[in-house]
C-alpha cells in the first residue's frame, strides 16, 4: 500500500482522497439488476464499483454516480473502464475529470488507451504487478514504466536461459518487503523488455525502465516456425472499426480473431486487420475475424486480449 501511495502521490493525491475502484471483487449478487451497484468504504473514502453489472443498460446509471461522486483517482481492470469510455464518447456525454486513472491487473491495451484518454481528459497511468507481491511497477508522469526498486529485484532470463538486467525475456523476481514468505528469483511466468541502466527517463529516477510488457509467456503469440511476436494491440488503434478484440491462436498455429465491431465497422477494416495480422505473423497463418456482440472475461472479472493453445 506504501508503494501505492507513492505511486499516487506523483499526481497530487493524499492517501484518503476520493476514489473510485473496478476490480473483480464480489459486492453485490449476480442477479441484482437495479442500483446501487455500489458499496461505500468509509475507511478509505472508496467507492467500490461492481465489474459485473456493467452492462449497456446499466451504464448511464454508472456514469452519474461518478459524475456525482467526483472521485479523485479511478483504479481498475483496464476492460472495466473501457466500458464506461465508450459510453461516455458513443454517448457524447462530458468527460469525467479526476486527477488520475489508475489501470492494473490487466494489459492496458493500446485502443483502450485512446478512449480513456478522451473520455477521462486525465493522465492513464498503468499499474503492473502480480498477486504473489513479487515485485511492483507502474508509470510515472512522463508515461515511463518503472520497477520500483526498493520492492524487489528484477532480471530476465533470456533465450539462451541466462540471466540479465536488461534485455528481452521472461520475468525474473526477488521480492524484497515479504518476511513471511519471501520469493528468490522467482519465474513470474511474463515476457517483458527491460532497458540499459544508461537510459534514464525524464522523472529523474533512477527506477530501472521496462521497455515493454509483452504478456504471459504462455499466451505469447508465434510464427509457425516459433518467433515469438510482441504485443498485437497497437494495430487495433484508433480508426479500425473495432470495440473490443481477443486473439486466439488455437494448437494448430492459426488465429481467431473474436471482434466486437463499432457501427462504422466494414469490409474495408476487416481486409486491413488481416493484413496487418499476417504482416506480423506470416502468411502461412489462416486468419479467421468472427464478428461477435460482446467478448467473455475470465471468471476472476477480467479481460484476457490473447489466448493461445500453440505448441511450439
Amino acid at each position: 500500500m506504501l508503494f501505492f501511495s507513492r505511486l499516487r502521490s506523483w499526481f497530487g493525491l493524499k492517501s484518503h482522497s476520493r476514489r473510485a475502484t473496478f476490480f473483480g471483487r464480489v459486492i453485490m449478487l449476480p442477479e441484482q439488476d437495479k442500483i446501487p451497484f455500489w458499496r461505500y468504504d468509509f475507511a478509505q473514502n472508496n467507492l467500490l464499483m461492481s465489474s459485473y453489472h456493467l452492462s449497456e443498460k446499466n451504464l448511464p446509471s454508472y456514469y452519474n454516480k461518478l459524475k456525482i461522486y467526483a472521485p479523485e483517482e479511478i483504479i481498475g481492470y483496464p476492460s472495466s473502464l473501457y466500458r464506461i469510455a465508450r459510453y461516455i464518447l458513443d454517448s457524447g456525454k462530458q468527460p469525467l475529470k479526476p486527477y488520475v486513472v489508475i489501470t492494473t491487473a490487466e494489459t492496458l491495451l493500446a485502443y483502450q488507451r485512446v478512449a480513456l484518454e478522451n473520455a477521462f481528459a486525465c493522465p492513464i497511468i498503468d499499474q503492473y504487478g502480480c498477486t504473489e507481491m513479487a515485485f511492483f511497477a507502474s508509470q510515472c508522469e512522463y508515461g515511463t514504466m518503472h520497477f520500483h526498486p526498493e520492492h524487489s529485484i528484477v532480471e530476465i532470463l533470456d533465450q539462451n536461459a541466462d540471466l540479465a538486467n536488461e534485455g528481452t525475456g521472461a520475468l525474473i523476481s526477488t521480492g524484497l518487503v515479504n518476511q513471511s514468505m519471501p520469493l528468490i528469483r522467482y519465474k513470474v511466468g511474463d515476457r517483458v523488455s527491460i532497458a540499459s541502466e544508461k537510459i534514464r527517463c525524464q522523472c529523474g529516477r533512477a527506477f530501472p525502465i521496462i521497455q515493454e510488457v509483452e504478456g504471459r509467456l504462455d499466451d505469447v503469440l508465434y510464427q509457425k516456425n516459433g518467433t515469438p511476436i510482441g504485443r498485437l494491440d497497437p494495430i487495433f488503434k484508433g480508426g479500425t472499426g473495432v470495440r473490443e478484440a481477443q486473439i486466439i491462436q488455437n494448437s494448430d498455429g492459426n488465429i481467431i480473431v473474436k471482434l466486437v465491431p463499432a457501427e462504422n465497422f466494414n469490409a474495408v477494416h476487416k481486409e486491413w486487420l488481416v493484413a496487418q495480422l499476417q504482416a506480423r505473423l506470416g502468411k502461412d497463418i489462416n486468419i479467421t475475424v468472427d464478428l461477435v456482440s460482446f467478448i467473455e472475461k475470465s471468471r476472476n472479472g477480467k479481460f484476457q486480449a490473447v489466448k493461445s493453445e500453440y505448441k511450439r
